[in-house]
């Protein structure tokens, strides 16, 4: 006869049955042992049993930890460690049981990391582990550094660009049009200036330039399509932009999306590049009311 097959989620639940029973035997086993000795201290005379420090893996399940998966991001682990520490002091969790108990609470991608370390290690050696060398080892494995340099964006932007300014600041770009006594050089300066206060506006290079192209009186625009043998907006964004620079005189790299202008600066991350340009755009906001 063919061995019998568990589903998944049945050995999960066998193997969790498995290794609560298993730590509340070990806590049984401690707390009769220290019970003795307390006794037999009293009965001969001598000093009283210190008091125990720690808790029971019951006790811990009961102040309902969440559990971890792996999945949830910078600010899910953040969170996830938060009210770990949180039961841990309610518990009065014991320091050499705060991992053996924490991992028990692991999922999915979280529960497949950790048996790694496991096996490498050995499962008494891995509970051993400092919690707070645990917490090091999950940031690192749970928070790239490219999602860490996305959420500082994320709060930058909705720290010092509310949506109200961000809308105001997009609108200016949108509805930019040439001043009757501009140059071209001077509507394409003051165009860029748009664009660099508001790094996070997200508008594509195809959007920019037919902003700019319509925003031009017909005289700029028949120069711009001359240049370019036929319609302007018919060529590629980068002969566009080649033919703009050729025509302003300025030699400027322009900022065709929320990150392009530092983006090519050697070992800067897009990520970080974008945070620099928020902080330009925000610097350059506040000489502009100063």
């Amino acid at each position: 006869m063919p061995p019998r097959r568990f589903k998944k989620k049945s050995v999960k639940r066998i193997v969790e049955k498995r290794v609560a029973k298993a730590i509340e035997e070990y806590e049984k086993t401690r707390t009769d042992s220290n019970n003795a000795g307390g006794s037999g201290s009293a009965n001969t005379g001598g000093t009283v049993a210190p008091e125990m420090h720690g808790c029971s893996y019951k006790t811990f399940t009961n102040g309902k930890p969440h559990s971890f998966n792996g999945t949830e991001g910078v600010v899910g682990l953040k969170r996830w460690f938060e009210k770990m520490e949180q039961v841990f002091e309610i518990c009065k969790c014991a320091e050499d049981d705060k991992v053996k108990f924490a991992m028990c609470t692991f999922e999915g991608r979280a529960l497949t990391w950790w048996n790694g370390n496991v096996q490498t290690l050995g499962l008494a050696n891995a509970n051993q582990i400092p919690w707070s060398n645990v917490k090091a080892m999950m940031t690192t494995e749970y928070c790239p550094a490219t999602e860490i340099h996305g959420t500082m964006t994320r709060n930058f932007i909705n720290q010092f660009f509310p949506p109200s300014k961000t809308t105001n600041l997009r609108n200016e770009i949108t509805s930019f049009q040439q001043r009757f006594d501009e140059s071209f050089s001077e509507a394409w300066d003051r165009f860029k200036d748009l664009l660099r206060a508001c790094p996070h506006h997200g508008f594509s290079e195809l959007q920019q330039l037919n902003t700019f192209y319509n925003a031009l009186n017909s005289n700029d625009q028949d120069s711009l399509n001359s240049a370019a043998g036929g319609n302007f907006l018919d060529k590629m964004p980068h002969d566009c932009l080649a033919i703009i620079e050729r025509k302003s005189k300025v030699r400027y790299k322009a900022i065709v999306s929320k990150v392009n202008m530092s983006s090519s600066t050697p070992g800067v991350s897009p990520d970080v590049a974008e945070l620099k340009d928020l902080v330009r755009a925000l610097l350059l906001d506040k000489k502009n009311q100063s």
